[in-house]
């Protein structure tokens, strides 16, 4: 096959159509070219450059907007890489031509993360609060235009730790019972687990009452004591010496 081009000598030009249809040689200007690689299909020869500057300025370009409705994503990627590749302009007649396609509107590439925050903080308040701010949240909760959460939720976090004091009375006449208790606190090691939510940290025996003459005699253990008001409104049955001291009755409080 042997490759041709043609010519046009001076004041002559190929038209716009043809200089895209056959490939122009050199440069194309104000939509004219003045070498083509092929003999025109239609026996069309080079024409006056002033007949066909008269028929550029009658060319409309047109901008067409087209809707395309596809709701599977796949296909839509694999058209826009088919706009990638295609060799523009597009010749459809000898008066039309597409110069330029690109897709302006389509939906976003969505994406999903699951995404763990830890939080570090010393105040059990802190995370009471924020579980809820977030149990009030409404989901899907939007940050911005691109950002939206699905949901939040804290999935480890510190036990709510609880201490009480409590205090119990024991109601028995034998003195050894008192002992015995005695010696088994004594031998027991802190903190001792009763259960899985459940812990001592400490027990003591912290006062002992017991008949005496015509009422009761209470006695504090080692490291308690009585204060003024109570060896003053009972009476104390020791010496007063460092607010240490025994009531000669009961406490009513």
């Amino acid at each position: 096959m042997i490759d041709i081009q043609c010519n046009c000598e001076k004041g002559h030009a190929w038209p716009t159509h043809q200089c895209l249809a056959y490939g122009a040689c050199d440069v194309i200007t104000q939509g004219l070219c003045t070498c083509i690689n092929a003999l025109p299909d239609d026996g069309q020869f080079c024409q006056p450059i002033t007949v066909l500057q008269a028929e550029v300025e009658l060319e409309v370009e047109l901008e067409v907007e087209l809707e395309l409705n596809i709701t599977d994503l796949e296909a839509l990627e694999v058209f826009r890489s088919l706009l990638v590749h295609y060799s523009l302009p597009l010749v459809l007649s000898p008066t039309v031509n597409i110069t330029h396609i690109s897709i302006t509107t389509g939906p976003p590439s969505v994406y999903e993360f699951l995404t763990a925050i830890e939080l570090n903080t010393t105040n059990v308040t802190v995370i009471e609060q924020l579980r809820t701010i977030l149990a009030n949240i409404s989901y899907p909760f939007t940050i911005n235009s691109n950002i939206q959460l699905s949901q939040v939720n804290i999935t480890t976090g510190p036990p709510s730790v609880y201490e009480f004091l409590t205090a119990i009375e024991l109601n028995t006449t034998n003195v050894t019972v008192i002992e015995q208790l005695r010696t088994i606190l004594a031998n027991i090691s802190y903190p001792f687990t009763i259960n899985s939510n459940i812990q001592l940290s400490q027990v003591n025996i912290t006062t002992v009452c017991y008949p005496y003459s015509a009422g009761f005699q209470c006695t504090c253990e080692d490291q308690y004591h009585w204060s003024c008001d109570k060896c003053h409104l009972y009476g104390s049955c020791d010496n007063i010496t460092d607010a240490i001291n025994i009531p000669q009755s009961t406490p009513a409080d």
